[in-house]
């Protein structure tokens, strides 16, 4: 049987169309401090081979609150689970801290839709700093050790905000 003409070009033409799609995921993410992260990220959303540049900051943005969301939820079970009174008074300090890094994040997403770009780094960067204030409360804890899955979380979420800040920046502010 054979292939009929005008499928093989639709076919060669969504392929070259796919292509194009991907240089601009690549040449975007070039922009950033963590480029495989960034395309890897990008790539698992379909969407983002029909968006421009504002709308890949915002699907690396929206996988950012998904980070922020998993890292509270992990912390707030941590602190169901132990009855040491000290370390459950960290863990909720950090739980609030990435509770609060979400909101920031959400608050991007307003941001990056109203196009007030500016606003949105502001946001992303806040989100970016939260992990850091719960890893300074576990400092302050000396006997406490700071658990290794917060750590991967931590740096994850720093990360994806990098990778956002990366993208958020290449838009016009004015």
């Amino acid at each position: 049987m054979a292939i009929p003409f005008s499928f093989l070009i639709l076919f060669h033409l969504s392929s070259i169309f796919a292509a194009a799609d991907m240089g601009l995921i690549r040449r975007t993410c070039q922009s950033t401090k963590y480029y495989d992260l960034c395309v890897s990220s990008l790539q698992i959303d379909p969407k983002s081979l029909d968006s421009d540049v504002p709308g890949l900051a915002t699907i690396v943005t929206t996988v950012a609150v998904a980070n922020a969301t998993d890292a509270y939820a992990y912390l707030a079970n941590l602190t169901t689970r132990t009855s040491d009174a000290s370390l459950k008074w960290v863990l909720r300090e950090c739980s609030n801290r990435y509770r609060d890094a979400g909101e920031a994040l959400d608050g991007s997403l307003q941001q990056l839709q109203s196009q007030t770009y500016d606003y949105a780094y502001v946001q992303v960067t806040a989100a970016r700093d939260y992990p850091n204030s719960c890893h300074n409360v576990f400092n302050q804890k000396k006997q406490l050790l700071y658990p290794p899955a917060l750590q991967r979380r931590e740096q994850g979420l720093v990360r994806l905000c990098d990778v956002a800040l990366g993208i958020i920046g290449l838009l016009d502010f004015d």
